[in-house]
């Protein structure tokens, strides 16, 4: 969906996809109202496109509501849900230092 530019609160339907075919939802800890879905799609032959569409939405203060309503209807259609959590570790001074960089090359 795209915002229409004419009507104030409106938005025009510009893609759809099935839920079955919805393969990810991202949401960042950083922007707590964007949402990224993920949607795999079916290719024909000789069509070199890629495999996955993304579609990011923002949405404010209903982020949550929107993905748990997405995952009851999974659900409901007896399809698996699996949480999974992207884990950033912090990046230690002495990895980026200039001996950190050239250790284990032969110079």
């Amino acid at each position: 969906m795209e915002p229409d530019n004419k009507i104030k609160n409106v938005a025009r339907l510009t893609a759809w996809f099935t839920l079955p075919s919805l393969e990810q939802i991202k949401r960042s800890v950083d922007q707590p109202d964007s949402l990224v879905f993920i949607y795999r799609r079916k290719l024909e032959e000789g069509v070199t496109a890629p495999q996955h569409l993304e579609f990011k939405i923002i949405m404010q203060n209903s982020t949550t509501e929107c993905i748990n309503t997405i995952l009851k209807n999974l659900k409901s259609q007896g399809l698996n849900v699996s949480k999974g959590y992207e884990k950033k570790r912090k990046i230690l001074e002495s990895e980026v230092t200039s001996e950190s960089a050239t250790k284990g090359i032969n110079i």
